[in-house]
């Protein structure tokens, strides 16, 4: 079977996604355990165009992610719809007001969530080469477990996305990618098709 993001080969394909809140900070990178995300988003979280992103975990299961911040409202809406736990650190207002306030009629939660500032299951820890509030870390095994010991469902009911084959490298070309957020916040991909 293939990932519901990706498309690629992952015997734990039917696996609850994990969406991780990153932060875009120039001092916070390199960001760990983005090479092992199986899909990123990321869109400004405040006027001044200051970046999160959202790392979604399914079949790439890092040792070490972070550094994890603060949900925002925009990204609850996002990790529902993709059927994946948010895990965050603290966040905005309005955010922690839907997580904590929102709930079904069966008194489930609207957005399921781990939250470092509760840091259920000791799913969370700080790094010392980088000053709070950029050292918070997690993996991707300690955010398991503490789903499921939060008793939310473990297996997906995205039905995922439609893929495509992989074209074989020598036809893939090169290419670059530029994302036109304004100062330090601006993102440029290169792709090499070699690795």
């Amino acid at each position: 079977q293939v990932g519901l993001f990706t498309g690629l080969p992952c015997p734990e394909w039917k696996r609850r996604p994990i969406a991780v809140m990153l932060g875009s900070d120039p001092i916070a990178r390199p960001l760990s355990g983005m090479a092992e995300a199986d899909l990123v988003i990321e869109m400004p979280a405040l006027t001044n165009n200051v970046t999160r992103q959202m790392a979604v975990y399914q079949c790439g299961h890092p040792r070490e992610i972070g550094g994890v911040r603060s949900a925002r409202h925009d990204y609850l809406f996002l990790a529902k719809g993709l059927d994946a736990v948010i895990a965050h650190w603290g966040g905005s207002y309005h955010a922690l007001n839907r997580i904590r306030f929102e709930f079904f009629p069966n008194g489930a939660p609207v957005y399921e969530s781990i939250d470092a500032l509760r840091n259920p299951f000791n799913a969370y820890y700080r790094i010392s080469r980088l000053r709070a509030p950029y050292n918070g870390y997690t993996t991707y095994e300690r955010l398991w477990e503490a789903l499921g010991k939060l008793q939310y469902r473990t297996h997906s009911v995205f039905e995922g996305y439609p893929h495509r084959p992989e074209l074989p490298r020598e036809q893939r070309g090169e290419g670059t990618l530029d994302v036109g957020w304004p100062g330090s916040m601006r993102v440029r991909y290169v792709y090499h098709p070699e690795t």
